[in-house]
Formats: C-alpha cells, structure tokens, sequence
C-alpha cells in the first residue's frame, strides 16, 4: 500500500516500546473485544429477520441467505470471522474488486465509491486466490494494517504539539470510538484515515512530496480526501508566515491531489463518458439534496444524531486549540457530506476526522472526563459492533 511505501522511507516516527505499548497493545485488545462481542451477537442477538442477506457460505462464495426462513444460519461455519467484518458496503467493494465498476441509471451503482480500496483488494486476491472470501480478508487485512499505520503516524503527529500522555490517549480514543467498527470491517475507513495522517505529519515536517502523495491517496480512496488540498495549502503557507516570496517549487507537489482526482474523474469519462458521473450515482443514494433534517428523515439514526453532535462541539474548541490547517480540514470534512442533505452515515464520516480524537484527548487530561468518555464510548463501540455483525444500521 502507498501509506506502506512512505513508512519505508523514512524513519519509524516513533520508539518501538512506545508503539508496543501505546498502539500494539491497545489495537490487539480492542479488536479482542470486537470480536467477542460479534461472537455473543451471533449467538444471543436477534437479526434483521425480514430480509434477504448475503454472506460468506462453507464454499467460500457469495451466498444469499433468506432471514425471514432461516434466523439461526447466519455466519454459521468457518468464515464468521470474515463475515461479521464484511456487511453492508463490502458487497460494493466486493463486486468492484471483481467486476469492476458499472452504471445503472437512477439505481444504485459502485460508481459511487473510489477506487484505490477495492484495487488493493483485487491486488491482493491476484496473489492469494480470486474467490469471494479471499478478497473480503484481504479487505480487512488492508484495514487493520491500514489503521495501525494511521495510529502510529497520528501518536508522531500528535507529539509535534502535546506531551505523549495526550498523544497516547489521542490513539485509544480512536480504538475506542462508537463506530470504530469501520476501521476494521471491509470500509474504505482506515486506508482514507492513514492517508489523512500521513499527508499532515510529512506537511508538519516539511516534506511535501511526501504530503503530496498521501493526499493523492486520500483523494482516490474517498471523495473527502480532495478536501485535503485546502488544509495542505494552508499549513505551506502558515508555516512561511503567508509571505509570497517564501513559496519555493515544493508547492507544486500538492498538485499530486488535483491530479489523483482527475485521473479518476477522467477514467470515468473514458469509461462510461461523464465526468461527473461519481456525482449522478449519488443521488440514487438519495444524497445531494434537502436539508440535514428533511433530506435524512426518517432514514438517521441515533449513532449519526450522536456523533454528529459531538463532532460540532469538537470542531468549536477545535477552533480556539488546534492548529489553522486542524480546524479547516475538520470544518470542511464536516460540512461538505452535511451539504449532501442528509445525516445518513455521518457517524462513520465523522469517525476520519482526525482533530476530533485530539479534541477529546485534550479533554481527557481531566480524569473524570477520560474515566467518562471511555466508559461511554467503549460501551457503544461493543453495541455498534454487535449490530453491525448482524446487519443491522451504525452508521
């Protein structure tokens, strides 16, 4: 993975006892926890009984399950693990990685998604074989080594600012958060999260080809990365006190994320002939219009209710603690899929915003707010991650 290749070249931004302790220890338990409470679910939890499903069946291929005929077969047998891991969105990732992409006028389509996430699963399933589990455990494979990464970078970037008691915190409240579900299922999260970080610490550094490229990244995975053109731009010029003069041609490596967007953009052009199809494919998801409330209703849930609230907050102080380049890319990864009309999803959205975790690790300084936050986090993480093992809305 391209987060991968900037790890190799450059120094491992942090010592190995503080990554053994401070990322290691906390990813291993709490994703521990995640998996017991899939096994609880799938055992003592009731399932969307009143609708088909697919999942991962004996032969390790794509199988419908009818729930409303059979409640007790699903993610029965050896794949549970992939299959508790792989709801909802996966399908979309799964049929790209295998079929590419395709266009349905005003229906659904996988247009909708970018592509670098399901071309690294079908990468990965050309090596370990082409059947349907192999490329969703790819998926989670790139997702959990996609958020260790971003956990070690956001721990360096984090310290640039705070002392490592706040950086340290900073990464368990990622662990930790209610729909942390995403950065280990078969989502385009945690790839799109490294990226975001990546991009900020190479530019906090100065490295900007570094910066560059991580952003690219961001851009081809979700379409909030190209929001990261803004805050980069911003963070080059705050750090030469916004003096013309002061701008040298390592600028021009930033222009690696208008570039990334184009590629697909045009590649959508070449195949299907619009550019802006990825914008058509929306609205049959019923975004890109309304108001938050009246474009959502009665589709939110409380999950995206509660996360979006937190997040306003979070982005408040953001202004007043964080740094220039912090706030804006906070406000606008918030605001621009609020412009879509709806709330529908917003607690996976808000999950990628990075200054949010920070934010609230500062907040965790006092110990009554940190003793607080992990208990109410925590516990709706192990919810979040229960339903979501049994098809039911998180986010």
């Amino acid at each position: 993975m391209a987060e991968l290749i900037l790890v190799r070249r450059m120094k491992f931004p942090l010592a190995w006892r503080t990554f053994a302790l401070s990322i290691a220890a906390p990813f291993v338990l709490t994703r521990a926890v995640l998996l017991i409470a899939c096994f609880l679910a799938l055992t003592q939890l009731g399932t969307m009984r009143d609708r088909k499903v697919w999942e991962i069946g004996p032969d390790g291929e794509v199988r419908t399950v009818d729930l409303s005929r059979s409640p007790t077969a699903l993610s029965s047998g050896r794949y549970w693990i992939v299959n508790v891991f792989s709801r909802r969105d996966a399908g979309w990732y799964l049929g790209i990685a295998k079929h590419g992409y395709h266009f349905d006028p005003g229906l659904q389509s996988n247009t909708a998604f970018f592509p670098l996430y399901p071309a690294l699963m079908w990468a990965g399933s050309k090596l370990l074989g082409n059947r349907d589990v192999t490329i969703l455990l790819v998926g989670i494979v790139i997702s959990n080594v996609s958020l260790l990464v971003a956990l070690v970078y956001l721990n360096a970037l984090v310290r640039i600012d705070f002392d490592k008691e706040v950086a340290g915190r900073t990464v368990l409240y990622v662990l930790v958060f209610p729909t942390t579900v995403f950065f280990s299922a078969v989502y385009s999260e945690s790839l799109f999260f490294a990226a975001i970080v990546i991009a900020f610490y190479y530019a906090r550094h100065g490295r900007w080809w570094g910066a560059g490229l991580a952003g690219a990244v961001a851009t081809l995975t979700r379409p909030p990365g190209f929001l990261i053109f803004a805050a980069l731009a911003l963070e080059y010029l705050y750090q030469r006190n916004f003096r013309w003069r002061e701008i040298r041609s390592d600028i021009a490596a930033l222009a690696l994320i208008p570039l990334a967007l184009t590629l697909h953009f045009g590649y959508l052009y070449w195949r299907f002939g619009n550019f802006l199809l990825f914008l058509d494919s929306q609205k049959a998801w019923g975004r890109l219009g309304g108001t938050p409330v009246t474009g959502s209703f009665p589709r939110f849930a409380a999950c995206d209710v509660f996360v979006a609230v937190l997040t306003v907050v979070s982005i408040a102080v953001a202004w007043r603690w964080l740094r220039p380049s912090y706030r804006l890319y906070a406000t606008l990864a918030f605001l621009v899929p609020l412009a879509e009309g709806t709330l529908y999803s917003m607690a996976r959205f808000c999950a990628t915003i990075f200054p949010l975790y920070v934010v609230l690790a500062m907040a965790g300084t006092k110990p009554a707010f940190d003793r607080y936050w992990l208990t109410v986090s925590s516990g709706l993480a192990v919810l979040f991650m229960a339903l979501f093992s049994q098809w039911h809305y998180v986010g």
